[in-house]
């Protein structure tokens, strides 16, 4: 599984960018813009909610019994971030 960092909704990994002019919601436009050797290149993706993917993975892993791509350690981590994010914007965390 190769990681990307975003900023934004430009990679910051790759030397050719890739723009997701809909990151936080693919499931309202599903492309990745990819600019290389002067052309660029559009790829649609799946239109449905990223919930509906991770569902998908999730029932897939408990099906064929592969190791889960994050452990205990990392979803904890992400929990105290988006408290932490809340937090900074002067709310509460939730939950």
């Amino acid at each position: 599984m190769k990681v990307v960092t975003a900023v934004g909704n430009r990679s910051s990994r790759s030397k050719s960018p890739a723009v997701v002019p809909a990151f936080a919601v693919p499931h309202l436009d599903n492309r990745i813009v990819i600019a290389r050797n002067g052309l660029t290149e559009e790829q649609t993706l799946g239109d449905q909610t990223s919930y509906t993917y991770q569902l998908a993975a999730l029932a897939d892993t408990l099906q064929t019994g592969a190791e889960f791509l994050i452990d205990v350690d990392d979803s904890v981590a992400n929990a105290e971030l988006i408290d932490e994010v809340y937090r900074r914007a002067g709310l509460a965390p939730r939950g």
